[in-house]
């Protein structure tokens, strides 16, 4: 019999090379292939399947395509067309059904409101991102190289400026990611596009942030700059919204604050009579902020002076917990957070204790667990323990004296300051003070303040926002995405090192194709292997 195979049976393997081309890359499909080939000689050891299936080894050969006729058909310029369409296509299809199963779990199981129903227009964003980059990149890539050809040399004295930005090394991925960060303008305008265009902007920060900390060695008194610097500046701004801007605070940090205050922030006593009205944690923030915006006005104990003490209107809610404090208490926001004791010292220190206690209730059952997690560790190692336990020791102290410090400073603050000195600054300076206590505990420096300062720095937006100071300007939020965008993959085709989150960076690997690059040379090495078969 002749081994050569007849015209037909040739076209059809050429119809499959071409179709197989267009769902997977050759070296896919040599995989494929070989795991095929591998099963069907396997097949042959069970008598019911040779049965059904006789001589399924030598169909499946002759049915399958060669490995070199994919890689034929993927020959450039064809080749980076297929590899486009190949990861656009996945990458949508991955993304729409991803979307459709969150949405599907969150009404149907779950039985909470869907965020977006449209999860077509947000696998076409996401999607046209990949696409815009690469050929972006390409085009801009050919610009940045042609602009140093000698024949070039009459535009670049008449263009100095713009031969100057081309030709530096980031222009390609610069440019790329800016024009690929405003096909977020295919996702509808609402919550979720602008909560990811906060998240990215905080991501492109902290980018820049590792950027120019691994570029220069900053120094400051001869100690080098480090995460946990960072969180005195992003404190102070986040103790700043929650006593004047609750409604630009995240959630989050106004529970902790709350739950973790209960010897500032009064409850219902139990000898408190029942029927009479008692004020709720808001009702006690907001007549706080008033008194800090009065300038903390001066407090005339009703026990001393019964006939002259008057209470204005506006802080008649909190009048059951001012009207029992104590005679020696000179300040009305003092009256309000330590109303039992009158030096504010004291009343420091007993916060601080009772603070630390409630912290460690949550804390010690946590490194309880690391304990048993590391239990082998620990017992060959003492130093392993003794680490351990000074991280519980400086975790929880940390916690609970940046706590009691926020609150001790508002009262210490109108004692060491006049009252019109800095009025409004002065939240932000005390909660940069009680930040300073970070020092304490350096350990995972990264994994603790980074989205400290992520979170403060989303709540200075929205307060600039808020104000004013960042106008409405429409698809404002694409910009401001596509700008961050482009310093992401600036920093990333950088140094890919600097980016620490692994899940951003593999985004970002996906959309510049720099996954494919290490798969590349692994195509042409085994294209040579292939051929007999």
């Amino acid at each position: 019999m002749s081994s050569e195979k007849s015209p037909r049976e040739e076209q059809k393997r050429q119809i499959v090379a071409y179709v197989m081309n267009l769902l997977i890359s050759p070296r896919e499909y040599r995989r494929a292939r070989i795991f095929a080939i591998d099963a069907s000689k396997r097949a042959k050891d069970s008598p019911k399947l040779t049965s059904c299936f006789p001589d399924i080894e030598n169909k499946l050969g002759r049915a399958l395509p060669r490995v070199s006729d994919l890689e034929i058909k993927s020959k450039e310029p064809y080749r980076s067309i297929l590899s486009l369409w190949r990861s656009s296509s996945r990458l949508y299809i991955s993304t729409y059904i991803i979307l459709k199963l969150i949405n599907h779990l969150k009404t149907k199981v779950l039985r909470r409101p869907s965020y977006s129903s449209n999860e077509s227009a947000t696998a076409t964003s996401v999607t046209m991102m990949l696409i815009v980059y690469r050929i972006m990149f390409k085009v801009t890539s050919n610009i940045h190289r042609r602009v140093t050809y000698p024949q070039a040399k009459a535009f670049r004295r008449k263009y100095k400026k713009v031969a100057t930005i081309i030709k530096s090394d980031s222009f390609p991925s610069t440019a790329s990611g800016f024009l690929a960060g405003l096909c977020l303008i295919f996702h509808k305008e609402d919550k979720i596009r602008t909560a990811v265009t906060f998240y990215v902007a905080t991501l492109a920060a902290e980018a820049l942030y590792d950027s120019v900390m691994s570029d220069i060695d900053y120094k400051i008194m001869g100690h080098k700059l480090e995460s946990w610097m960072l969180f005195p500046l992003s404190y102070g701004q986040l103790f700043y919204s929650f006593i004047y801007e609750r409604d630009c605070c995240p959630e989050s940090f106004k529970r902790f604050m709350i739950f973790f205050s209960p010897e500032r922030i009064s409850q219902v006593p139990d000898y408190y009579p029942k029927d009479l009205p008692y004020p709720s944690e808001t009702q006690i923030l907001d007549s706080l902020t008033e008194i800090i915006r009065d300038k903390c006005p001066p407090f005339n104990s009703p026990i001393l002076y019964p006939n002259s003490y008057v209470l204005p209107s506006k802080y008649q809610v909190i009048d059951p917990i001012v009207s029992q404090a104590h005679p020696g208490i000179r300040h009305l926001s003092c009256a309000l957070l330590h109303p039992y004791e009158s030096s504010c010292l004291m009343s420091y220190i007993n916060d601080s204790a009772s603070t630390f206690k409630h912290f460690a209730r949550y804390t010690l059952p946590l490194y309880g667990i690391i304990m048993i997690l590391k239990s082998r560790k620990l017992i060959t190692s003492q130093a392993s323990v003794s680490v351990l336990l000074s991280e519980f020791i400086r975790s929880t102290l940390f916690i609970s004296m940046i706590v009691s410090t926020s609150w001790a400073g508002i009262c210490n603050s109108q004692q060491e300051m006049q009252a019109n000195r800095i009025s409004s600054a002065r939240i932000r300076l005390v909660g940069f003070v009680a930040g300073l206590w970070a020092c304490i505990d350096k350990s995972y420096g990264r994994a603790k303040y980074i989205p400290i300062a992520r979170m403060g720095f989303e709540t200075y937006l929205k307060s600039l926002k808020q104000k004013g100071y960042i106008k409405n300007v429409r698809h404002g939020d694409v910009i401001v995405f596509a700008i961050s965008f482009a310093i992401l993959m600036r920093i990333f085709n950088q140094n890919q090192d600097l980016i620490f989150n692994k899940g951003t960076r593999k985004a970002l690997s996906t959309i510049s194709g720099k996954a494919r690059a290490k798969t590349q040379q692994t195509v042409r090495a085994d294209s040579t292997s292939n051929k007999q078969e």
